[in-house]
């Protein structure tokens, strides 16, 4: 007999996959996603925000002498974390700081080592309680251990910042917005405050040195391109005790043209200045602001100043077009928001003006009360050239004026200037008489 074909014993093809068993894996695997998500879930909305407050609360301490409350945290794992309605209060639960709404954009992240690469602050209100005349601050140490872990590139900030004292507001002053970013290997700042109002944009080009520790923060040598010109600041803040904070900086400034950048009192929107400026504060109240200063201003325009317009109508300047390019050379002390002048003269082709000593101009409000020496020369600008000084000393007397200045500097109607006669010594004649003939001589600069 005939064997069977070979081909009938072979073993038959492998059976389909079991079934039930890939539904187990697909149910694990499904499981697992949803796991996952659960955990990423968790992590963002619990997770992570619990234990954000959990370091808020740990770490505060160490800074902060009272306690932090906040509404809201919503974390993000590819952008930023926002934190919605922090406080900072005091032992005595009064509120120093509050913030609508903070952005934080982390970088290197994910990673070990991220750092703070953007920060955005919205409705921010720092509130600097005054009490028998003095501000502690709630501040038992400077944040400078955490210097390592900022690496900012953008930073935008709007708010107020308020002096309470007796439980009453005695003072504000309105951020509109700073903007901070970096590009081109410097930083480009933009600084726009609107109470009292103050807008410039400049771009930081060299820092020589920053330096922060639990006791002192500091810059210096901080170069910046500010409208056409130069500007140099060293600025420090230092805990001298507990809770006080000292605040001590120079600014320099050459050449910044005053119609790019806005000022609070109104119609210094003309002409190049270059001054310095040293200032003494303590802490966050601007009306313990001490320090000197001088400028030298080219070619302001008079016109657009009332209270200088009125001084040379009250002295009868026929020509108003003459007070188009005034150079102003100043000195003065700073007493909060008060300029008190020391030295001040005022030179045109028209003539000149001496501003006595002792004469105040408050920044904020705009109010000032001086005392003006005016010296015309328009009917005798060709005598002031030929003729010898001392022969013209007699003469110029009787056509000196002297004139008390009050009001308000920007308002056209809020302006008095009522002659105010007073024997004026033969210098001022000889000092005014030579400021006058070295500007109608065509000679610029400070005298």
């Amino acid at each position: 007999m005939s064997e069977p074909p070979c081909d009938n014993l072979r073993p038959s093809a492998s059976p389909r996959p079991d079934r039930p068993r890939r539904r187990r894996l697909l149910r694990v695997a499904l499981t697992a996603v949803c796991l996952l998500v659960a955990l990423g879930a968790a992590g963002k909305w619990w997770i992570v925000p619990s234990v954000l407050r959990w370091q808020l609360d740990r770490r505060l301490p160490e800074y902060w002498d009272g306690r932090a409350e906040l509404d809201r945290v919503r974390f993000a794992y590819f952008g930023p974390t926002v934190i919605e309605g922090l406080r900072l209060l005091d032992r005595s639960g009064r509120t120093w700081v509050r913030a609508e709404r903070i952005s934080v954009r982390p970088g290197d992240w994910p990673g070990l080592h991220p750092k703070l690469r953007g920060l955005e602050v919205r409705g921010l209100s720092f509130q600097a309680h005054v009490d028998d005349g003095n501000c502690i601050l709630p501040l038992r140490k400077l944040p400078g251990d955490l210097v390592d872990y900022v690496d900012l590139h953008d930073v935008r900030i709007d708010g107020r910042m308020e002096v309470i004292e007796a439980g009453r507001l005695a003072d504000r002053v309105s951020l509109s917005a700073l903007v901070v970013r970096r590009r081109d290997g410097g930083y480009e700042v933009k600084l726009d405050v609107s109470d009292p109002p103050l807008a410039a944009t400049a771009r930081v080009t060299r820092v020589e040195q920053f330096e922060m520790t639990g006791s002192r923060a500091a810059v210096r040598g901080l170069l910046a391109d500010l409208a056409g010109g130069r500007l140099n600041v060293s600025v420090a803040a230092e805990m001298r005790e507990a809770g006080r904070l000292h605040v001590h900086g120079r600014l320099t400034a050459r050449d910044v043209e005053l119609s790019r950048v806005r000022l609070p009192l109104s119609g210094m929107a003309t002409g190049r200045v270059r001054g310095v400026v040293t200032i003494d504060a303590d802490g966050p109240d601007v009306r313990t602001l001490r320090g000197p200063g001088t400028a030298f201003i080219e070619a302001l325009d008079l016109r657009n100043i009332p209270a200088a317009a009125g001084v040379f109508r009250r002295a009868g300047l026929a020509t108003p077009s003459a007070l188009a390019a005034a150079d102003v050379d100043a000195a003065w002390s700073l007493r909060g928001w008060d300029v008190v002048l020391d030295r001040t003269r005022v030179r045109l082709r028209a003539g000149a003006v001496d501003i006595e000593p002792g004469g105040t101009v408050n920044v904020r409000s705009g109010k000032m009360d001086l005392h003006a020496a005016v010296l015309l020369l328009e009917s005798l600008r060709d005598v002031a050239r030929r003729v010898p000084l001392l022969g013209v000393l007699t003469g110029l007397t009787d056509r000196l004026s002297r004139f008390r200045v009050r009001g308000d500097w920007g308002d056209p109607n809020g302006v008095v200037v009522t002659p105010a006669p007073a024997a004026i010594g033969e210098q001022t004649v000889r000092s005014l008489l030579g400021a006058a003939r070295q500007r109608a001589g065509g000679q610029r600069g400070p005298p």
